[in-house]
């Protein structure tokens, strides 16, 4: 791991630790805005890579709501930069939060994997209304709705690096920090006057092959409307299932309700509905019962190489004090039912701390990961999963809202 450049103490690094690259579920709203975004700028001949571009900044978004929620995104002044070509580009935003003042993020799209290079207009680099502080790769599975945050690297370390003089110039991802908690480390604590932006503006001001437009008009279609723009996650209000019925983001996001369960003995070939009214029946048998009033849902996933399943059940706990609760289990496996993925973590959390982390043991015999939390109504879990080579998704919030 390459050491910090920057002056940031060591005890808060510590308190850190180090963090694999991220990636977060886009619902399907944020997919469809991006692509009526990007219809505003099919006339130039690259529409498709500006919807990835916008994809990224959405999951960037969506990313730094979910881990600071003392930084936010000020886009008002942002630009998306596009080549008239077809290809990805950059969006040039400001992150606020920072008590020393704001930073300047260029945000790069990249489409699925990742090449050896990439390349950068000069401009982007070294004229003072493009350039940014810092520049961040954000990988895009637009298939499956993915985007992961990869890893950055700082303006002042890039032009140690690089010949500047005009056109293209190639970066070598080498040079690229692939800890995203350092970077968030560095919005929330450096001083921005330690990656000083350019101040000198070369006789060129236009982007040669490439179009700008500004991010204050196409984000308002993107999320205006969107509860990240307004400084809210997207919430999954679990409590609609207990009307038969889910939320708009639970539909968003592909989740299944399953019908009231009955108690089950296992069989060789299970529906979804068997399979967790037979988990269901185990967890009793070992001291986790169940309420009959608790409803499921769940939802099948393919990220990182793996098929996944997520049951999820809720129910309100009875009424001990004049504060009512409700209750969240958790439930991991594979769509199939077979053999559980070596290494993968179930980590629950409130918007506090981490309150529940589960892995299965490679001789355990079970095939499936479990977590079950209880708290107040106004109380929301975020759950997140991980794999064994540190790569991490984090689901919209669960919530229990009664209306």
């Amino acid at each position: 791991m390459k050491t910090s450049p920057y002056p940031i103490s060591t005890s808060i690094l510590a308190d850190f630790g180090t963090l694999q690259p991220e990636t977060v579920a886009l619902s399907p709203g944020i997919i469809q805005r991006s692509v009526q975004a990007s219809r505003q700028t099919e006339a130039q001949g690259n529409g498709w890579g500006n919807y990835l571009t916008l994809l990224a900044l959405a999951g960037f978004r969506q990313w730094l709501a979910e881990r600071a929620c003392d930084l936010s995104v000020n886009d008002r002044c942002g630009l998306l930069i596009s080549p008239n070509r077809v290809g990805e580009g950059i969006c040039t935003i400001e992150v606020q939060g920072n008590p020393l003042g704001p930073f300047k993020v260029g945000v790069l799209a990249i489409e699925g994997w990742l090449e050896d290079t990439i390349e950068l207009p000069w401009e982007v680099i070294e004229q003072p209304d493009y350039a940014a502080q810092f520049y961040v790769l954000v990988l895009v599975q637009e298939e499956q709705g993915w985007v992961t945050v990869h890893s950055f690297l700082s303006a002042d370390r890039l032009r140690q690096t690089i010949q500047l003089s005009s056109g293209i110039c190639p970066i070598s991802l080498e040079q690229f920090e692939p800890d995203p908690e350092q970077f968030l480390l560095y919005l929330q604590c450096l001083n921005p006057a330690t990656v000083p932006l350019p101040v000198v503006r070369r006789s060129q001001t236009t982007l040669s092959g490439y179009t700008v437009y500004p991010l204050s008009t196409l984000c308002a279609t993107i999320e205006e409307s969107s509860l990240l723009h307004q400084g809210r996650q997207s919430l999954i209000n679990t409590a609609h299932w207990l009307r038969d019925e889910l939320d708009q983001v639970g539909r968003d996001l592909a989740w299944v309700l399953l019908p009231t369960l009955t108690p089950a003995m296992p069989s060789p070939m299970l529906s979804s509905v068997e399979e967790l009214e037979a988990i269901v029946t185990e967890l009793s048998r070992t001291g986790t019962p169940i309420p009959p009033q608790a409803r499921g849902a769940y939802q099948d996933f393919q990220w990182a190489d793996l098929w996944l399943r997520l049951y999820a059940m809720v129910w309100p706990l009875p009424i001990a004090s004049e504060i009512p609760e409700w209750s969240l289990l958790l439930i991991l496996g594979t769509p199939s039912g077979g053999a559980f993925p070596k290494g993968v973590r179930l980590q629950v959390s409130d918007p506090a701390q981490v309150l529940l982390e589960r892995t299965l043991r490679p001789d355990h015999p079970d095939t499936y990961l479990y977590a079950r939390v209880s708290g107040i109504w106004e109380e929301t879990f975020v759950v997140t999963i991980a794999v064994e080579n540190g790569a991490t998704l984090t689901l919209p919030p669960f919530a229990f809202q009664m209306e």
